[in-house]
């Protein structure tokens, strides 16, 4: 019987204000975790210096504009 290996979804949070840095906060933690089958990997905000965006880029993950 074949291993089936589980694809990764990546995901994106659009808006950087009130909830992203909480969100960001949260998973993070769960990156470390075998299992985990989606992460975060980018946030997309017009405002380069919104709290999500800020703590995406210390996070190491993909900012863009729109």
């Amino acid at each position: 019987m074949e291993s089936q290996k589980s694809s990764i979804i990546n995901i994106a949070i659009v808006g950087g204000r009130h909830y992203c840095p909480e969100v960001l906060e949260k998973t993070h933690q769960s990156y470390s975790q075998e299992d985990l089958n989606a992460r975060i990997v980018a946030v997309a905000d017009p405002d380069h210096d919104s709290p999500g965006m800020v703590l995406a880029r210390e996070q190491g993950l993909v900012t863009v504009n729109d």
